[in-house]
């Protein structure tokens, strides 16, 4: 984990995320985060699209239905 700066919230709730920041992990201006709390700690995770995963249990629902 890297320390990036500090950053003020403004009157509508948002935080800026450095741009340094954002160019090291790829992130653009459409980007969508997810957003974890954890006591006094926010989190903010890359949003990446559901893969659809076949799991044994899936392929057994699958089979049994008529």
């Amino acid at each position: 984990m890297e320390f990036v700066g500090v950053r003020t919230i403004d009157e509508l709730g948002r935080v800026i995320v450095p741009k340094e920041a954002r160019q090291s992990l790829g992130w653009d201006e459409y980007t969508e985060v997810k957003i974890f709390t954890h006591k006094d700690t926010i989190i903010l995770e890359r949003k990446r699209p559901i893969q659809k995963q076949e799991t044994p249990d899936m392929k057994q629902r699958i089979d049994f239905v008529p």
